[in-house]
């Protein structure tokens, strides 16, 4: 699960006040070594935004959420 360190992500198509995307055809996925595009074929990019800071993550399965009870 590679995560990128990179700042110059750029924030076209990033809806205010969201959490999670998908992302196609950007210079993190671009960046990866051809082998491991091949040998993680399924995987596909997503990004988180929380506050100020992002984290593209690339994994071959798709985020999943939920609320949790804050009185445990």
């Amino acid at each position: 699960m590679p995560l990128s360190t990179e700042d110059s992500a750029e924030n076209v198509g990033l809806i205010p006040d969201h959490l999670a995307y998908t992302i196609e055809g950007s210079k993190f996925w671009n960046d990866q070594s051809e082998a491991f595009k091949s040998a993680y074929a399924g995987c596909k990019h997503y990004r988180f935004i929380t506050g100020w800071n992002c984290i593209d993550v690339i994994s071959m399965f798709a985020p999943s959420f939920a609320i949790a009870d804050s009185q445990v």
